[in-house]
């Protein structure tokens, strides 16, 4: 029938006024009811209506739907103060809704739970212990404590119960308190004829005391017998009981259990040979048909691989076959789950989880992205050099098809894998480059330059290198989908640059067939540079292969030269002021004459630093790779040829003396143009100007700031490493070292002139203090200002590597009057004392 009164009153029932909000059949319809209702029960809290408790339970749904409830906070606290149950029942239940352990209002509560604590109705002292299990902050737990110790053997098993909750949540926020409930533990563990639930709390309560305080855990072992004969009940237990899940015997239990098993038994054989039994037991007979029987599985895996080396090796090998049959479930938590659990296992045992790599690698297209990255990692750690070529191809099938969120960190660890566990030269550039060659693949930077450095050291490369990037530029150009592989065409303008003249000279290798023709070459490159979607970077490339190309190339007709030139020239109508300026001075080079030329073009001097090969070889302790391709081994790079003088100052009046050539220990990123890398008194604006740190700037298409000038030359290396902190928008100090001791007979302090320019000069004087401890030095810093103008907030920053450790005093003084100095002190340790030199980065 008709109800005699409107459902938004506080007379109506909750189950009416639920269901008028259920059947609102717009938000706005919703939102007007409940506004209406709200305030009517506002007004009734305001008067003391009798209705309180319904009102209370209204407020707690109108909460759950989403609307702000906050003023109704207070009359919570009303309710937990009077004494009829119903009250009580209806105040704790909004307490637990509406409030969080965070609410200020909630410490008006704690005198009310504590003394509904110590109620003789045992009904209100599970309300007050729900409370306290569900929202009860630091405060509260800590003054509450007391009395839940004492509770913790009261003769009702709910009060119990709860109450050990209650007990597991104080020891979880307040740790130091774990002291003080390890003797009830003690006490309750040796308790007789408890059931399942109580068993399950005190299994719940020995954890958090052990994790709060681990030197708990050795006093608990004694009572280990009892945790695996209860788990061993279970596992045996026949028949159906309150406890059972799809037939399987209270699994919540056996996963406490095993849990507690778990933190007892790591790295304690005797403990380990105790269980083992019982764990080969559940890991035998549990049912895997539901996700109840794989939780449990997952457990006594998760057991068996935490107790590590102490562990049976069959248990190992059935925790090994589980996780298998895990990857094969339908359900992605499981699949997860063996994934995660596998990344532990492969630290000890690759082998044994080398057997299910096609599973694995199947995971990479899985529609969930977090088992897609656990994947990825496990595949990672399962690469080494016995399975490299077999992994690398399936890591190459899955980036073809991998989602962008994931295909950038697949890129990244394919690259490296390959840099590390490369067999042979050949292979290494090849599959370098069916990585360039796939589109909207983010390649790393650093790998094209070690890629390019590679090949450069590698003379037997130079060959195979330059065809195979010349067939994959020519097969981006054709299908005009080079702005999807900058990249490729970077790699490739490079090589083919440095390496043209080996490009027409030599037949290509495989089915192409034939050689490659001069304008076959600078056609494709005419080609490329009138194609849109080409980057700045990529024409920079183009510029630089074909300067060195007009030298490369031999015998060229009139008409080739022509056309080179015409296509460099092309380049100073450029939006881009660098490559307008570079094109101009690449076009005076390229009329210059044929010794002149050939100083500025020469090719790039063969470095002294190891191969990645030579280095991976010496890292596993093992002869360099063999290729199985041509069967020989990976050459080790010869001395440095005399670099020819740099002639450019000359050309553009900034230099009137020749610069002496410093050896160079591996290609950088400007030396990567053909030009060997010297140190000169004063820098040459040039793209093809040396990368040895020299007084003065030199802008260059990577950018341009601050070099220095250090007194032991400094390696290619390391001007690298300073170019690329320069693009940062930093101004480091990189490529200084002095040796890491003293000379023999050398006492004499180590001075360097780190920085001098117009505005600053920056000495630096590295001395040991004793001669006993050569891991120590004191370097003393200058910093005089050479500016016209004063320096105010001046400062400066010093960082080491990881193996030194600094310890930097402060400036003498933050404001440089011209011609002012001011100082600061670096103690330095050298934990790599005799194998690395001191080294640093100022800023």
């Amino acid at each position: 029938g008709s109800l005699s009164f409107p459902m938004t009153s506080v007379e109506a029932p909750v189950r009416d006024f639920i269901q008028l909000l259920r059947e609102t059949r717009s938000k706005a319809a919703e939102r007007k009811t409940v506004a209406e209702a709200s305030a009517v029960i506002r007004t009734a809290l305001k008067e003391g209506s009798k209705f309180r408790f319904r009102n209370m339970v209204k407020l707690i749904y109108i909460s759950m739907l989403g609307y702000p409830t906050q003023w109704a906070q207070m009359e919570c606290l009303s309710l937990i103060h009077l004494s009829l149950y119903a009250d009580k029942r209806a105040g704790y239940l909004a307490l637990s809704v509406l409030l969080d352990e965070n609410a200020e209002v909630l410490l008006l509560a704690t005198n009310s739970i504590i003394s509904d604590l110590n109620d003789t109705r045992s009904p209100v002292v599970q309300l007050a212990l729900n409370a306290l299990g569900n929202v009860s902050s630091e405060t509260q737990c800590r003054a509450a404590a007391p009395v839940i110790e004492k509770l913790l053997f009261h003769n009702k098993p709910g009060v119990k119960k709860k109450a050990i909750l209650v007990a597991t949540r104080i020891v979880r926020k307040i740790p130091e308190l774990a002291d003080e409930f390890f003797p009830m533990v003690k006490k309750l563990v040796t308790t007789q004829k408890q059931d399942n639930g109580a068993v399950l709390c005190i299994a719940e309560l020995m954890l958090e005391v052990c994790r709060a305080n681990p030197v708990f855990i050795p006093k608990f072992r004694k009572f280990l017998p009892k945790m695996v004969g209860a788990l061993k009940k279970l596992t045996r237990a026949r028949g159906a009981d309150e406890y059972d899940v799809f037939n399987v015997k209270d699994p919540f239990l056996q996963v406490a259990l095993l849990k507690v098993l778990r933190m007892l038994g790591k790295n304690h054989p005797p403990s380990c040979e105790l269980m083992s039994d019982v764990l080969a037991t559940v890991a035998t007979n549990t049912d895997t048909g539901r996700n109840v029987g794989n939780a449990i599985l997952f457990e006594c895996v998760h057991t068996i691989v935490e107790i590590g080396r102490s562990a049976d090796p069959e248990l190992k090998v059935m925790a090994i076959n589980i996780l298998g049959k895990f990857l094969t479930n339908s359900d992605t938590n499981v699949r997860y789950i063996a994934l995660d659990l596998f990344s532990v296992l492969v630290v000890d045992d690759t082998e044994s989880i080398q057997r299910y790599r096609s599973q694995i690698v199947e995971c990479l297209q899985d529609n969930d992205l977090g088992v897609r990255r656990k994947a990825l990692v496990l595949l990672y750690a399962l690469v080494d050099s016995s399975n490299v070529r077999v992994l690398v191809r399936e890591l190459l099938k899955a980036l073809v098809t991998a989602e962008v969120d994931v295909k950038t960190e697949l890129t990244q660890k394919l690259c490296f894998v390959i840099e590390k566990y490369a067999p042979s030269p050949k292979w290494y550039v090849d599959s370098l480059v069916k990585i360039l060659e796939l589109p909207s693949v983010d390649f790393p930077e650093s790998v094209l330059y070690t890629m390019l450095s590679t090949i450069a050291v590698t003379p037997t490369l130079h060959a195979h290198a330059v065809q195979k990037l010349w067939l994959s530029l020519s097969h981006a150009i054709s299908n005009s989908n080079q702005s999807e592989k900058d990249r490729l065409i970077q790699a490739s303008l490079w090589v083919i640059g440095e390496f043209g003249d080996v490009l027409v000279s030599e037949s290509l290798d495989g089915s192409e067939g034939g050689k490659v023709t001069q304008i076959q070459v600078v056609s494709q490159l005419a080609k490329l540079s009138l194609m849109n979607g080409v980057s700045t970077t990529a024409r920079q490339y183009l510029l630089n292969a074909l300067v060195k190309l007009k030298e490369r190339f031999p015998a060229q007709t009139p008409a080739l030269t022509a056309k080179l030139i015409a296509l460099i020239a092309t380049f100073s109508s450029s939006e881009d002021v660098e490559l307008q300026t570079r094109s101009l001075e690449y076009a005076a080079i390229a009329v210059l004459g044929d010794d002149v030329r050939a100083s500025l073009l020469g090719r790039l001097p063969l470095p002294t630093s190891l191969s990645i090969f030579e280095k991976n070889a010496a890292a596993s302790s093992t002869p360099p790779p063999v290729s199985s391709e041509d069967d020989t081994p990976a050459p080790v790079a010869p001395a440095p040829a005399p670099a020819p003088v740099s002639l450019l100052g000359d050309l553009l009046g900034t230099s009137s003396t020749p610069p002496p050539v410093a050896p160079a220990s591996s290609p950088s990123v400007l030396s990567l143009l053909g030009n060997p890398v010297t140190a000169s008194p004063s820098a040459s604006p040039s793209l093809l100007g040396s990368l040895t740190p020299t007084p003065t700037a030199s802008p260059s298409l990577l950018g341009e700031g601050e070099s220095v000038a250090a007194a032991p030359a400094p390696s290619a290396s390391n001007a690298l490493a300073s170019l690329l902190d320069l693009n940062s928008g930093s101004a480091p100090l990189t490529g200084l070292s002095v040796p890491a001791r003293p000379l023999p007979g050398d006492d004499a302090p180590i001075t360097i002139t780190a920085i001098q320019n117009s505005s600053l000069t920056v000495a630096l004087t590295f001395s040991h203090p004793s001669p006993a401890k050569p891991q120590f030095a004191l370097i003393s810093c200058s910093f005089k200002n050479t500016s016209p103008l004063p320096l105010s907030n001046f400062n400066f920053q010093a960082a080491p590597p990881k193996y030194l450790k600094f310890q930097v005093s402060h400036l003498s003084t933050t404001s440089l009057a011209p011609g002012e100095t001011s100082t600061a002190m670096i103690k330095s340790a050298n934990y790599a004392i005799g194998e690395k030199q001191i080294v640093m980065k100022l800023r």
